[in-house]
């Protein structure tokens, strides 16, 4: 379901899961537990998430508990237990891995409880919480390269123009988008 929210304007997916878009749009997207969802999807870069409830919860609400990339040629893999795998390789902590194609993975998991991707087109920085519940992750995704036209849930918040992701008042929590 979508609803719209108020949180800061920095692009994010934070707790059980609020988005931030790309221009600002404040909204919740709960998905199915269990489930993958394209997040981000372009000609070149594609990243779909896992939401899950955690612990007893059954409501509603889902959190983000892993996610999976493929920027050009290269699979990436992050869950909240702090695994990270990069083609096919499971990175340490505190290790860096160079992808050919200007790809980079950063993993300072405990030290900060961070993962970062860099590619040419976006920069996301994951950070890996846990609560009472259960673990999770929390998305910090910036675009580096204007001229991208992405689709997925927070994709379509990308917009060049004018262009605005309207949440209906009528129609909020349904999954609508106008």
């Amino acid at each position: 379901s979508v609803t719209q929210m108020v949180f800061g304007n920095t692009p994010n997916i934070i707790n059980d899961p609020h988005f931030t878009g790309f221009q600002g749009e404040r909204y919740e997207f709960q998905g199915v537990s269990g489930k993958w969802f394209s997040i981000i999807s372009d000609a070149r870069f594609q990243f779909n998430a896992l939401f899950q409830h955690l612990g007893d919860n059954k409501a509603d609400t889902t959190n983000m508990i892993a996610y999976a990339i493929l920027a050009d040629d290269h699979t990436i893999f992050v869950d909240a237990n702090a695994t990270v795998v990069v083609d096919g390789e499971i990175l340490k902590d505190n290790s860096v891995k160079q992808l050919p194609g200007g790809i980079q993975v950063t993993v300072a998991t405990e030290t900060e409880s961070m993962v970062q991707i860099d590619t040419p087109q976006y920069s996301l920085g994951a950070e890996l919480r846990k609560t009472h519940e259960g673990k999770f992750l929390n998305l910090f995704p910036v675009v580096r390269d204007m001229t991208l036209q992405p689709h997925g849930v927070l994709g379509q918040t990308l917009h060049h123009v004018h262009a605005k992701l309207k949440v209906s008042k009528d129609h909020e929590g349904k999954g609508e988008i106008e």
